[in-house]
């Protein structure tokens, strides 16, 4: 963030509501709400601001104020975003920034160590990293290192297709065709809730992934089979807006609770929607799908993390050490002159 003059400054929208932006008598920049719906009122607001600048030093939450204005115009997940800040704000968001330092982070995880898992405190302390990139060097002198936590091995939990069934017969009506949707797919959770009516191609058979709605922000098409052409006709059906999956016609966010209770009655305690993704791969794979179109089905970028979801079971390796048995039979009988004994007699076949 570069330092600019002092005097320069703008209104923006920010949803419904007016903000200001400004640069105060040391080039740091600011940004404020007008609470206020018409623009004018952010102009009023903004001129008092340069005619009266405040001496004031911008805490932590200056900065994630700044962050969060940044994933809106990146068109990132902002609400994901904000879910991740909440503590981060409720702990440290007062502080002013010459009080943040590398000990205040690391109280800050050993406090949440108490409550939440290693890696909940990796995705926070990940986000307030990049919120404390945008402070240096204009508002602060050195950067601030975060350190990481160990986490756990990857997950390796799987739904088998009767185990899948049994989920979805206790979830709610409105979260049903959500999980059969991702486990036919393997597509991420939120590109699934974010999937919009005009990406829908039911002419030419196909869904069109916009990339701002894309973890990796590369778009990609996905055909429609005679399965998925059904499930969305029947989403068609339930149609209010733009969006194919929704709570009454509001965006679905989280729905942890429900899938809990759903996973707990389907004995599949402990298994999490991600899940999905990585049964889906699986049983691409089981299907004969080659990786590499396995991979662009699921969205994969790197062949590392798409072999960390094809993960073998021993299902997986019995079938191997079966069809290995049957190799070496046919091999080891190859050649071989097979003759039939009747009245203790050699008969050549």
């Amino acid at each position: 963030m570069n330092k600019r003059q002092y005097g320069t400054g703008s209104v923006y929208q920010r949803g419904q509501m007016w903000w200001i932006r400004y640069y105060d008598q040391a080039g740091t920049r600011h940004f404020e709400s007008s609470h206020s719906t018409l623009r004018e009122q952010a102009e009023r607001l903004l001129r008092q601001r340069l005619d009266q600048p405040v001496d004031r030093k911008p805490t932590l939450n200056d900065i994630l104020d700044q962050l969060e204005w940044d994933y809106e115009l990146r068109e990132r997940d902002i609400y994901k975003m904000k879910s991740h800040l909440k503590p981060v704000r409720e702990h440290l968001g007062k502080k002013r920034m010459a009080d943040i330092t590398e000990d205040v982070v690391g109280r800050y995880q050993r406090e949440r160590l108490k409550h939440v898992s290693k890696s909940t405190i990796n995705r926070e302390c990940q986000l307030l990293g990049q919120a404390l990139k945008l402070a240096y060097p204009s508002i602060i002198s050195r950067p601030i290192r975060i350190r990481k936590l160990p986490e756990s091995a990857p997950r390796e939990d799987f739904f088998e297709p009767k185990e899948m069934e049994a989920v979805i017969a206790y979830l709610p009506d409105y979260l049903r065709d959500v999980a059969r949707f991702g486990y036919i797919t393997s597509w991420r959770k939120n590109e699934i809730l974010s999937l919009t009516w005009d990406s829908v191609n039911f002419a030419q058979r196909e869904i069109r992934l916009r990339q701002k709605n894309v973890k990796t922000r590369v778009g990609r098409v996905l055909p429609l089979t005679d399965e998925l052409i059904a499930l969305l006709e029947y989403r068609r059906e339930m149609r209010v807006n733009e969006l194919v999956f929704h709570r009454h016609g509001e965006r679905i966010h989280d729905f942890r609770k429900a899938w809990r209770s759903a996973t707990r009655a389907a004995n599949c305690e402990g298994k999490v929607f991600h899940a999905l993704r990585r049964s889906a791969i699986r049983n691409m794979i089981r299907g004969g799908t080659h990786e590499r179109i396995a991979m662009e089905i699921s969205g994969h970028k790197t062949r590392s993390i798409f072999d960390r979801y094809n993960i073998v079971d021993t299902k997986d390796m019995e079938r191997a050490l079966t069809q290995t048995g049957n190799y070496t039979d046919k091999e080891r009988t190859k050649g071989m002159q097979v003759v039939t004994i009747r009245d203790g007699q050699i008969v050549n076949e």
